[in-house]
């Protein structure tokens, strides 16, 4: 008796298991934000899988009436499990092959068929979603359906939930199936992820426009891989001379100036409250992009704490430098600063965006990046961190810092130019100047020109195949 009831317990624990095997299997294998289009099983299969363990269970109680050997209950409970783990198994697998045919009925589907555009993403890391999600609202304003296709599962649960667009998954299927509905017109990137081409070749109908997830004066900013993509949407001219001036040549029309959509209206009226935001960028994966000065973090926020004329600081470094071996030094150093300092020293909420930042800054403290320029906009000071020790001429080739108050390598002077940006600002008309230069739509309202451009593309017939 004990042992069948030891064998009945195994076997409710085995069901429990494989239903949490089905729910797990529909979660790895949702190929949207539609619930209609998660994988599902018939109601006579999922009835027929429960009653494998009721047939089991029943056989043994009826094996240990009968009063057969304990052997057999043991042989018959074997059986039995290996069956089930057999169903759970091609559960998982069917659920998995079903991904494409899944995808193409969403397709058609009332909340997709209609999409005029899509938003293709593909990165390594969490973190990283920030490039979809600082365009969203700017694509929202289009005023058009469409879908945001992440190639990683891991991003289908972090894009937004919204009733603008639908957001889809190419996650387990291959090239050939990764393709988008035949409504669409184009097709928008935030990075140069090598996936990207996949769709472009996938698709050659649309219109393959490239944004990136921020202007800037380091190597991302004018990639020879631009050249894959039948537009490229940039902030002003700066963006448009980066390309010939670092030799990559781009024809002009290719280009479309959009200014920065996502950027709000700063106030830049004079306050008794003196704010510095400090910004670092990540160090990158290759040292000709590695203009960070994280490492040189707390003494920069400790210098301009110590030296007067500013009410608090608030420090932002990029989410990527979790990754950054001395990321927990750091922040315990940042920690035991902050409980020092004779002025408040916060470390920016994980929910605040850099363009609330800057709204609250009356001065930014930042490296080369598209954090500069972005700050830019606003027309406020801002101090440029040089880690690097870049020399007059080498920073030539960066003219986003020709508005900026350019630290020393060691730091030590960013505590003057604070106090000299907020008093005297020297730098303002240069900085204006560099402004112009930067956006190409400050005489229009926020986000129209980006709206027209995408209008432009996605108002035009699909083109055929022949027309290619």
């Amino acid at each position: 008796m004990i042992l069948l009831v030891v064998l009945l317990c195994l076997i409710a624990l085995i069901e429990l298991a494989c239903v949490k095997v089905h729910r797990k299997s529909v979660i790895d294998t949702r190929v949207s934000t539609l619930k209609s289009t998660d994988y599902s099983v018939q109601r006579r299969s999922k009835i027929m899988a429960m009653a494998q363990g009721g047939a089991a269970a029943f056989v043994l109680v009826l094996a240990e009436v009968l009063k057969i050997s304990p052997i057999a209950l043991v042989v018959t409970f074997l059986f039995y499990a290996g069956i089930r783990a057999g169903t759970a198994l091609e559960d998982r697998a069917t659920a998995k092959d079903s991904r494409a045919l899944r995808l193409s009925k969403l397709f058609v589907a009332r909340e997709t068929s209609d999409a005029r555009f899509a938003f293709f993403f593909s990165a390594p890391r969490p973190q990283d979603i920030y490039h979809v999600t600082m365009w969203l609202e700017a694509l929202k304003s289009v005023g058009h359906k469409f879908l945001v296709v992440v190639r990683e599962q891991q991003h289908l649960s972090e894009v937004p939930v919204s009733q603008e667009f639908e957001c889809v998954t190419f996650a387990g299927l291959p090239v050939s199936q990764r393709l988008l509905p035949a409504s669409c017109r184009a097709v928008f990137y935030a990075n140069n992820s090598m996936f990207n081409i996949d769709v472009i070749r996938g698709n050659t109908t649309m219109e393959h426009v490239q944004l990136l997830h921020g202007d800037s004066d380091k190597p991302p900013s004018f990639s020879p891989v631009s050249k894959a993509y039948n537009k490229l949407f940039v902030a002003g001219q700066m963006a448009v001379e980066r390309y010939a001036n670092n030799n990559v040549a781009i024809a002009p029309e290719r280009f479309k100036i959009v200014g920065r959509p996502q950027i709000e209206p700063q106030d830049v009226t004079p306050n008794n409250r003196k704010t510095v935001v400090y910004m670092t960028t990540w160090a990158g994966n290759f040292e000709d992009s590695n203009f960070s000065s994280f490492s040189q973090s707390i003494k920069i926020l400790k210098t301009v704490s110590e030296h007067g004329g500013v009410d608090e600081i608030i420090f932002k470094p990029h989410p990527v430098s979790q990754k950054d071996p001395s990321w927990e030094s750091i922040r315990t150093q940042f920690f035991d600063l902050a409980r020092t300092a004779k002025i408040p020293i916060k470390w920016a909420e994980p929910e605040e965006s850099p363009f609330e930042l800057y709204a609250k800054a009356d001065v930014l403290i930042s490296d080369i990046s598209s954090t500069i320029i972005d700050y830019l906009h606003g027309g406020k000071p801002y101090i440029v961190t040089n880690p690097q020790g870049f020399s007059d001429e080498v920073l030539k080739s960066y003219p986003s810092v020709d508005g900026g108050y350019m630290c020393l390598q060691n730091a030590d002077n960013v505590a003057d130019l604070v106090k000299l940006a907020l008093d005297e600002d020297p730098l303002a008309e240069e900085r204006e100047r560099v402004r112009q230069f930067a956006f190409g739509d400050l005489d229009r309202p926020r986000g129209e020109a980006f709206r027209e451009a995408c209008w432009e593309i996605i108002s035009k017939p699909v083109k055929s195949i022949e027309q290619e």
